[in-house]
């Protein structure tokens, strides 16, 4: 049955990342902007963390006692390569962005002049974040402060972040548009991809590196490749920019708004390559869904017509029982009745029908956000919007339209909510967003409390009915 005591187990693609663990140098160049009144937070370190190699893993855990949910996350290996391509994105930065400055005699005029300019887009670029630092929380709250200082300083061509910022742009979609290229040559088995994500190919025997959505499997290059583009540029920013990990709470902020950005040129290509290695798994819960849906439609009609047979069969008697000389016996009726409901045993139209999702039971907001979620492209904004789905499906469940009594949103009744509304949402590519978040949501977001039991909840929940057979049997009956 959905218990919310069962372990959600993400596959070996499920990563986790934490591009702010970095040992940064000083000011390079760049005058820092301290951000005024940022919130202290606290790092939190997870489960059984692990921050190097390809064994180790990261354990989640949700609730307590029975209702404990664990959400396993392996650890995420940058490819070296990224390093030097970095490195490189560095060194060929123009000098002004590197923080040389002054008139050099010895250079061209065309040199001397884009180094002017560079000059006065910094000093301009500058004055535009002292507005921002300067502004009240409630004119520009810290977290949106945060988002518009790093977009003006990636955006900033002349800076060495920004520089940087386009260069791995670049080069992630040069190396993308060359392995299209290769998979049109040489498709790649349809036998390869992970027919269930959240099972974690426990029946595979090859080393967990190398087995489908595996650290070294050539489908997961799209995202070792932005993992290394996230990693750094958001150190780039910060090598410059200090003070944006003055805390670990507006570190996090940042790590965020760096990977909205990158995500805004890189999203198609990365949640493509998940896509499909999740087409399969997907293709049948909805076709799974689909024949729920029919067999149910073809009960309700069925029992429509039955109740009109029954009608028009009442009517008849009635009729029949007014020209009868005779007073109406309600004892021998009654008897008749009786012997009417023993035979019905003996007739197919007793068979249980499938249970329809009750419109009473659908949060329209819920539907609403999951819905939305293919419309987001950064991790923290689909999470956003897996808390704000759970939160509209308990506060739907303690407060039944009509003012009727409200009941204890149980584990098993939760999770049983939680799958009519996949039920009726119908996303397209449901195991592809989840496995998205498993492998981009930051340790600090899990951790945070609701983000990490959102998401655990929508993965046990997905789980359940991509492994059942019998939708009606095993949600509407067993969860009932």
């Amino acid at each position: 049955g959905a218990t919310a005591g069962a372990t959600a187990t993400s596959s070996a693609s499920s990563a986790s990342l934490s591009p702010l663990r970095v040992d940064v140098g000083g000011s390079d160049g760049e005058a820092s902007t301290p951000l005024a009144g940022a919130p202290e937070g606290k790092n939190a370190n997870s489960e059984g963390d692990n921050d190097g190699g390809d064994g180790g893993g990261r354990a989640f855990a949700q609730g307590g006692g029975g209702g404990k949910l664990v959400l396993v996350r392996p650890n995420v290996v940058v490819d070296p390569a990224w390093e030097e391509i970095a490195t490189e994105a560095k060194r060929s930065a123009p000098s002004h962005a590197q923080g040389g400055g002054g008139f050099n005699i010895g250079a061209s005029f065309v040199a001397n002049h884009r180094r002017k300019v560079a000059e006065m887009a910094q000093k301009d670029r500058l004055r535009k974040e002292g507005d921002i630092v300067g502004a009240d929380e409630y004119e520009i709250p810290t977290e949106d402060k945060v988002v518009l200082l790093v977009s003006s300083s990636l955006n900033d061509k002349h800076s060495l972040p920004g520089h940087v910022y386009r260069s791995l742009v670049v080069e992630y979609l040069s190396r993308s548009k060359r392995r299209r290229d290769e998979v049109a040559k040489n498709p790649t088995d349809k036998g390869d991809r992970i027919r269930e994500p959240l099972l974690a190919l426990a029946g595979d025997g090859r080393d967990a590196a190398d087995r489908p959505g595996g650290e070294n499997c050539p489908t997961r290059a799209g995202r070792r490749d932005a993992h290394g583009v996230i990693k750094h540029v958001t150190t780039a920013l910060l090598e410059v920019r200090p003070g944006f990990a003055s805390s670990p709470r507006l570190a996090e902020r940042t790590a965020a708004a760096v990977e909205a950005l990158v995500f805004g040129e890189i999203y198609k290509d990365v949640f493509g390559e998940i896509a499909e290695e999740c087409r399969d798994a997907d293709e049948k819960l909805l076709k799974k869904i689909g024949t729920f849906e029919a067999e149910a439609q073809r009960q309700a009609d069925r029992r429509r017509r039955d109740c009109a047979t029954d009608n028009a069969a009442a009517v008849s008697a009635g009729d029949a029982r007014d020209e009868s000389d005779g007073p109406f016996d309600e004892t021998r009726a009654d008897d008749n009745d009786n012997d009417n409901d023993t035979n019905d045993g003996d007739d197919d139209r007793d068979v249980v029908a499938p249970s329809t999702v009750r419109g009473e039971d659908i949060s329209v907001g819920a539907l609403e956000s999951l819905l939305r979620l293919p419309e987001a492209t950064a991790p923290a904004d689909k999470l956003a919007l897996c808390v704000q789905f759970l939160e509209c499906v308990s506060v739907h469940f303690s407060s039944p339209p009509g003012g009727g009594k409200a009941s204890a949103a149980g584990a098993d009744n939760l999770l049983k909510m939680v799958c009519e509304h996949v039920l009726v949402a119908k996303v397209p590519r449901l195991n592809a967003e989840l496995t998205f978040l498993e492998e981009f949501a930051r340790d600090e977001q899990l951790l945070r409390g609701r983000e990490g039991y959102a998401l655990v909840t929508l993965q046990a929940a997905l789980h359940y009915l991509n492994a059942s057979d019998d939708l009606e049997r095993d949600i509407f009956r067993h969860c009932g």
